[in-house]
């Protein structure tokens, strides 16, 4: 809630504050209200504030929405009103009601002219305390008498607070007045006001206006570390009812901020964690799921397996699995990739024949793992990319993954890039894709010294990714990765390089996206082949058929879908690199 200007314990008006220079020579002499006609009051304070607002700004009142001039509620502005409110309730409860008159009446309260016109403003309050709590404005009046420590009159708003609770508590702005009430309370009155609340929270928990006064009950039991025994029963026997209501998943999501991880752990845990997945795919339930990360990640994960694909293309469930990404992706972040990709990334040694179905669909290039192109293009992940949900769960796994997963999902990007070219994310996902791969010397920037530079990026690289170029270092051991992307008249090239051992060289490979093969760096035709080579020796060659020259570069054709390709493909390829 918004203070006046300069009053210590002001409430404003939902109409805010507006700050004005006082002005000079200005009557401050306290004049009688009584005579003011109790219809017309609002009215005529409005009037003598823009009245003052005239004086004091050479430009006039400040203007609000339209060709309305806001009404000025400094301290000086009402000091020039000159009323004093020791007389007329009528007029002060009218007041109390008003956006502009609730402030003004505020002020008077907090800065009397005498200790009778501050008790004569609280009791005129006290009388029509309900009425005035239920108000849009006169809530923020009477918020000032209970949070006004000088004058005394806090514990009788309190009691006339414990007296109207349950009417309070349901309505759309005594509520707030209720809260305030529990913030102020003294031991004795605190512990009264709590015992209303407790005798109907189930019904308050579920109300669209109650179940605030719920959460900051347990919001302060919490912070005094006593909580009442009925409420702690009630939500735990609940709380798989409360997850998916919309009110009720507020309050449970306030249980899981505040209170001990022990109790968590022995209540409400586990009532939930078996409704996982059916809690992601709620519109309430995903929240609460999601506050349960941080402690049951690993179990929450759990109930997912299996159903990634189809879980990151819900609305809901979707906010789920970006959570775990973020906050645990050591524990998911592997999983997601290999369901998404369509194979398990695997987890050993290029020479380790023990897991050969996993590494038949891979290969090893500078000490990590990449999915063969195509299975990259033949998975999930292709369709997901352009999901308006699930790019963003495969967005946030190439920002959080671990190394070794973040590669395996960037070089996935890089092959399906023809997809999300033309999407406003795909721009900045295949920036980072490529950014990844190079980082881990997968991929290497071209310069601008290097032959075929300039005459590649001036024939393919136009568009939206003009000057994106990657080339694999200069070494006679080194294989050319070259991908061009030429839908929709834009182009782009990246080359990546992929280590042999000993004396045996590595020959070009050019991937397919949408469009021509291209290599700007050789002008005749040739197979290609990419060798990943193990620690013991072990071999595994992909190998692509190309043909046909245009214009200086080559212009390849998918000859082979084939992951394990011929000898004579590569007998092939090493002689045309001789």
């Amino acid at each position: 809630m918004i203070s006046n200007a300069g009053a210590s314990a002001g409430f404003a008006s939902p109409y805010g504050s507006q700050q004005h220079k006082p002005v000079l020579n200005v009557s401050l002499q306290p004049q009688q209200i009584a005579a003011v006609n109790p219809s017309n009051v609002c009215t005529t304070l409005r009037n003598i504030l823009m009245n003052f607002a005239r004086k004091s700004t050479p430009n006039g009142p400040a203007r609000g929405k339209g060709s309305m001039k806001r009404v000025p509620t400094s301290d000086a502005a009402f000091l020039a009103v000159g009323w004093t409110l020791d007389s007329g309730p009528e007029i002060i409860v009218e007041l109390a009601k008003d956006p502009v008159g609730s402030r003004y009446v505020q002020f008077r309260y907090t800065h009397p002219a005498s200790v009778t016109e501050k008790n004569f403003v609280a009791n005129t309050l006290l009388a029509d305390f309900k009425a005035c709590a239920k108000h849009a404005c006169g809530n923020y009046t009477v918020q000032c008498l209970l949070t006004e420590s000088q004058g005394g009159h806090t514990p009788q708003a309190l009691l006339c607070v414990l007296k109207d609770a349950d009417t309070l508590a349901t309505n759309v702005y005594g509520h707030r007045v209720l809260q305030r009430a529990l913030d102020v309370a003294d031991k004795a009155m605190w512990n009264k006001l709590v015992q209303a609340i407790v005798q109907d929270v189930a019904a308050y928990t579920t109300h669209q206006c109650a179940h605030n006064v719920v959460q900051k009950l347990l919001t302060i039991c919490a912070e005094k570390r006593v909580i009442p025994p009925q409420v702690l029963e009630f939500l735990a026997s609940n709380a798989a009812n409360l997850a998916s209501h919309p009110y009720g998943c507020r309050v449970l999501q306030k249980t899981l901020e505040v209170m001990p991880q022990s109790w968590l752990s022995k209540t409400i845990f586990p009532s939930l964690l078996p409704l996982a997945l059916t809690l992601a795919n709620n519109p309430y339930g995903n929240f609460v799921l999601q506050k349960m990360i941080p402690a049951e990640a690993e179990l929450i994960f759990a109930q997912f397996h299996g159903n990634i694909v189809q879980s990151s293309q819900h609305k809901y469930a979707s906010n789920v699995l970006e959570s775990l990404v973020s906050e645990a992706p050591e524990v998911c972040a592997a999983s997601i990739v290999s369901e998404v990709i369509g194979t398990p990334i695997p987890t050993v040694s290029p020479s380790d024949a023990t897991d050969a179905a996993s590494i038949a669909n891979y290969v090893h290039v500078s000490g990590y793992w990449l999915a063969h192109p195509a299975i990259a293009r033949a998975g999930p992940v292709r369709q997901l990319l352009i999901d308006r949900y699930a790019n963003y769960v495969l967005q946030k796994t190439l920002s959080t993954a671990p190394v070794s997963t973040r590669v395996v999902l960037a070089d996935a990007v890089r092959v399906n890039a023809d997809q999300i070219e033309g999407l406003p994310y795909g721009r900045q996902m295949l920036q980072e894709a490529i950014a990844v791969l190079i980082s881990v010397g997968i991929m290497v920037p071209v310069q601008e010294s290097d032959p075929g530079y300039s005459a590649h990026t001036s024939a393919h690289s136009t568009g939206n990714y003009t000057g994106m170029v990657a080339r694999q270092s200069q070494s006679p051991h080194a294989a050319h990765l070259s991908h061009t992307s030429t839908g929709s008249g834009m182009g782009e090239n990246f080359s990546g390089h992929a280590h042999a051992a000993g004396p045996v060289g590595v020959s070009s490979l050019s991937f397919q996206s949408g469009g021509s093969w291209m290599s700007p760096w050789d002008t005749s035709a040739h197979s290609t082949t990419l060798q990943s080579l193990g620690a013991a020796g072990g071999m595994s060659d992909y190998t692509r058929d190309a043909h046909s020259t245009v214009g200086g570069l080559q212009s390849l054709a998918s000859a082979a879908s084939d992951p394990a390709s011929s000898s004579a493909h590569e007998a092939a390829a090493r002689q045309n690199l001789s």
